[in-house]
């Protein structure tokens, strides 16, 4: 008969966590999210809704890339790695333990951008006329259009995002913001593309001005916004900027 294997009890298990100092990892929301492409063949044309011009590039397996603004000090020994935004310097001393529990015989770390790069298919909306120049409203509407896209398509928030990336429009001769939509699974899951067929951008306009004109944060100036209409969770660090009385005021401008 086999020896029974004896179980720890809680107080044992607790005196063997005691003799080292772990580093759990620390949750942070500073990331970034923009466009590398053209990687890829992309397909361009352009669309008139009401006295409005809208360039749409549609490109499939195109290229994002996601960076954290953190100040990551790793060492580059053990890959032990701390997370301090009040250090600006290239490098940090501190002893620290490798994985293994044991004293690391480096004490230098060095800051390093983290990120990871990934394709899906990807839409760049280029408002031409009327423009769109100043980056925080470019932000609003972003996210408006975004509501307005997840109603019109039937699909979660979580399942589509976007960023605001700078272009030179050749129409009004000045820097502009175009608004970059992606799917968020890899290899996409043709979301995106669904919105290059005929009449479905101006239904995002609507559905997005729809959303917007039903909420009454911000009261008459309607320059705030709520999770009702722009806010959610993964526009955090938006959210003293946003303003569904700029989403208003552009979209009527554009289907007009």
């Amino acid at each position: 008969m086999k020896p029974k294997a004896a179980i720890p009890c809680i107080r044992d298990i607790c005196k063997v966590e005691s003799l080292y100092k772990y580093n759990y990892e620390t949750r942070t929301y500073r990331g970034e999210v923009s466009y590398v492409g053209y990687r890829t063949k992309v397909e361009t044309e352009r669309v008139t809704i009401g006295s409005s011009i809208i360039e749409m590039a549609y490109s499939k397996n195109d290229e994002m890339a996601v960076t954290n603004e953190s100040n990551f000090f790793v060492c580059e020994a053990c890959g032990y790695s701390d997370l301090d935004d009040t250090l600006f310097r290239k490098t940090k001393t501190l002893k620290h333990k490798n994985s293994s529990g044991f004293q690391c015989g480096n004490n230098l770390l060095k800051r390093f951008s983290l990120g990871y790069r990934f394709e899906t298919d990807v839409l760049q909306l280029r408002f031409l006329s009327p423009d769109l120049s100043d980056y925080e409203q470019s932000i609003s509407i972003l996210h408006g259009l975004m509501r307005g896209i997840c109603a019109e398509l039937n699909i979660e928030q979580d399942e589509i995002a976007g960023c605001v990336q700078y272009y030179f429009n050749d129409i009004t001769g000045r820097a502009n913001s175009s608004m970059i939509f992606f799917d968020k699974t890899p290899g996409g899951a043709g979301h995106v593309r669904r919105l290059t067929e005929p009449g479905v951008v101006e239904n995002v306009l609507r559905q997005t001005l729809r959303i917007m004109e039903s909420c009454n944060c911000g009261g008459a100036d309607k320059d705030s916004s709520c999770y009702q209409c722009l806010r959610n969770y993964y526009n955090q660090k938006y959210h003293d900027i946003l303003s569904r009385g700029v989403v208003i005021d552009f979209i009527k401008e554009l289907l007009e």
